[in-house]
């Protein structure tokens, strides 16, 4: 790839020394999934050309890509962690992120660490906001509202397109009682006229274990992520502990090794709270990630680390990487210290 115009700019930018001067950091990064013959139909995929560029460039740079799991260490032993070290992330267990990306990143030496869906895995359910995406798209004609499970009603707006709808639709469903989720979904496909699939269609299906051991055997690590992606904060405390113990121990009964962290269902602010976190570090996990988009720096806690999402555009992955996309964030918070 040639760089030119931003990109080349930040290119040499990043070259500069100045990573030490902002303390110990390290972006933390969760991939989208992977474009090819187990994607089909999906939308924002990463092209396998644009991640080989990626891994390549860490190489190049000097860039060393660490474990979650030893990002961890280093912060629960107060050890420095390596220079310019970073770390990549992917959720849920599709099949092309633990096929393509497995095998991509295997190429590269660079670890990987998946949090899973066990009961997505176990071929038991599909991911609720994947089944209500399926819907989107099968859909001709929206209804004029939506009644929400325990009450309430989601009123369609003419002027949004369906992806608007879809996307505010889920973050209401976000904020139900995710006991009635999974029956309030099948029950919408009725009433829309589309079958319901009962297993996931192309592009939705999950990796077999046969898949998720050959990753562990890349190198990479897998990790609970709940057992049916329901949002804990909206679930009873007794509720929300089965969905993180039973997906660990299901995991841990089916494959060979399994990491001791944890990827909150889509992790973003009000969907898990601290006494949440506290649950996470008494059932004996070492650390939890958020998506709350920005980098790792020294201080955060351990059971809420932020990733940053891999972004599409070389120049942004370069600023995300490296010092810039710290200094931009102390700017933003109006705090600005060295070391």
């Amino acid at each position: 790839m040639i760089l030119k115009g931003k990109t080349l700019w930040l290119h040499w930018a990043q070259k500069l020394p100045i990573h030490g001067w902002l303390g110990d950091f390290c972006p933390i990064f969760v991939l989208h999934r992977v474009a090819g013959d187990n994607a089909p139909g999906q939308e924002h995929l990463h092209q396998p050309e644009y991640l080989e560029w990626c891994l390549s460039y860490l190489q190049s740079e000097g860039y060393q890509a660490i474990s979650l799991d030893e990002l961890l260490h280093c912060r629960r032993s107060q050890q420095k962690l390596p220079k310019k070290p970073v770390v990549f992330t992917v959720d849920d267990g599709f099949v092309d992120n633990i096929v393509d990306s497995g095998g991509l990143f295997a190429k590269y030496q660079v670890p990987l660490t998946c949090f899973v869906i066990s009961g997505f895995v176990a071929e038991e359910l599909w991911p609720w906001d994947d089944q209500l995406k399926y819907l989107f798209q099968r859909a001709e004609c929206l209804p004029s509202a939506f009644k929400l499970p325990g009450g309430g009603v989601f009123e369609v707006l003419p002027t949004l397109d369906h992806k608007d709808q879809l996307r505010a639709l889920r973050n209401r469903l976000k904020r139900v009682d995710q006991r009635a989720i999974y029956p309030w979904l099948e029950h919408q496909y009725m009433l829309l006229g589309i079958p319901y699939p009962k297993q996931p269609p192309a592009g939705y299906r999950p990796a077999k274990l046969s898949q998720l051991e050959l990753f562990i055997q890349q190198g990479h690590t897998v990790c609970a992520h709940t057992h049916s992606h329901r949002i804990l904060s909206q679930l009873e405390a007794v509720e929300a502990k089965w969905e993180v113990q039973h997906s660990y121990t299901w995991l841990t009964a089916h494959l060979s090794k399994i990491g001791r962290t944890f990827a909150y269902p889509t992790g973003r602010g009000g969907d898990f709270n601290f006494e949440h976190q506290q649950l996470i570090e008494s059932l004996g996990f070492t650390g939890a990630v958020s998506t709350e988009a920005r980098t790792h720096c020294l201080g955060d806690s351990l059971y809420a680390l932020p990733r940053l999402p891999l972004p599409e555009e070389p120049y942004q992955f370069i600023q995300y990487l490296s010092y810039i996309e710290v200094f931009k964030q102390r700017i933003r918070s109006g705090f600005l210290s060295f070391g």
